[in-house]
Order: C-alpha cells, then structure tokens, then sequence
C-alpha cells in the first residue's frame, strides 16, 4: 500500500512520462528538487546575519594569517576565528534541516517508482542507480541557484 506523498508523485510522474523519458525526468526532479531547497534555504536562513557572521570570520582569520607575534596572542585570535565559524553555523543549522524536506519528500515520493531504474547501462550498481542522477542535479542546481541568488 503506498503513502499519499507516493500516489501524488506517482500521478505527476506518470503525466511527465508522456512527453519525457525516465531519464529525463529523474534529472527534472533532481534539479527541482535542488532549487526546493535553495528556496527554502533562503527563505528561513537570517541572510545578513549570516553574511555579518561571514564578513567577520574572514578578518579574524586574515587577522590570524598576519600575525607574527607570540602564542598566546594567536590563541586569542584562533578563539575569535573558531567562535564566529561556530556561530554562523548555529544560525545556519535550523534553516539548512529545513531546507532538507523537499528533498526528502521527493526521494520518498519517487523511490517506489524509480528504485530499479539504471539511467546508464554499464558500471557500478551506485553510479547506475537513478539516485545518483538525482542527487547529482539536485547539487548542481542548489549551487546554481546559491550562486545565481548570492545565498549565504
């Protein structure tokens, strides 16, 4: 018996395969899936903080890069370039969990349909397996996007 998130994904599927072939459309759904979450990235994660965070986490560590003095001074240095890494992470942390939903509901949506699919013929079962197609869009199209969007 499947999920409702499967028999949606399976009736969107089956319309997309009358134009597309699998192939196609397993790198579709990587690629919208990327975006989903770049998206969603974007939409939860404080920009400007992140950005003020990584603005002064680049001069601690140029800081740190140009000193010549002794080390206990650099320890200082290595303390404020550790703590603002540590600090843009925990701001990035929630909005990036968040940001892993639509992947997830995609893979869960489409794995009932594509879990024996091989979108090449030869080679090792992983790079055959339509998830590497589908992940490898989705992370060209999230960084696409990041960069295309300057998201932090």
């Amino acid at each position: 018996m499947s999920s409702p998130i499967e028999q949606v994904f399976a009736w969107i599927d089956a319309g997309a395969g009358l134009v597309a072939g699998e192939t196609i459309r397993v790198l579709v759904w990587g690629l919208a899936a990327g975006v989903l979450s770049m998206l969603v990235y974007r939409r939860f994660s404080p920009q400007a903080r992140l950005q003020e965070l990584g603005v002064q986490a680049a001069d601690a560590r140029r800081a740190l890069n140009a000193h010549t003095g002794d080390f206990s001074e650099a320890l200082v240095l290595m303390r404020a370039s550790c703590t603002l890494s540590l600090q843009r992470l925990k701001v990035a942390l929630l909005p990036s969990l968040l940001a892993g939903l639509p992947v997830i509901l995609l893979l869960i949506g489409l794995q009932p349909r594509y879990e024996s699919f091989a979108w090449i013929e030869s080679g090792p079962e992983w790079v055959r397996s339509w998830l590497t197609l589908f992940f490898g869009s989705t992370l060209v199209s999230a960084l696409a996007l990041k960069f295309v969007l300057k998201i932090q």
